[in-house]
């Protein structure tokens, strides 16, 4: 899973505006050579989920962390999640079909 991720960790140090503004996710985009519109942002916060639509990309909330706190699904879908997921297992029924339509 590792070598997915290879070269393509980005953070908001790279960037002068962090969430909920789209930088970080227009930033990664145009590093990997592709159109935010075919990129799968995955987030646990409001204002990642806002910055991931901002910048047109599919929008996956995530609250399998142990940080989540209640209501934090209702509040992603909220933000504009195109999908809300609460395990790797259901992360991984989602993105696979994402990833394979790209190809």
């Amino acid at each position: 899973m590792a070598a997915l991720f290879e070269g393509r960790v980005f953070s908001a140090s790279d960037v002068a505006r962090g969430k909920p503004h789209p930088d970080i996710f227009l930033y990664a985009a145009e590093r990997l050579g592709v159109k935010p519109a075919d990129c799968i942002v995955i987030e646990d916060s409001v204002g990642g989920i806002i910055a991931a639509r901002a910048a047109g990309a599919t929008a996956i909330g995530f609250t399998a962390a142990g940080h989540i706190q209640p209501g934090i699904e209702a509040r992603l879908r909220e933000a504009g999640a195109d999908h809300v997921v609460a395990s790797f297992a259901e992360l991984d029924r989602i993105v696979r079909p994402l990833l394979q339509a790209t190809e």
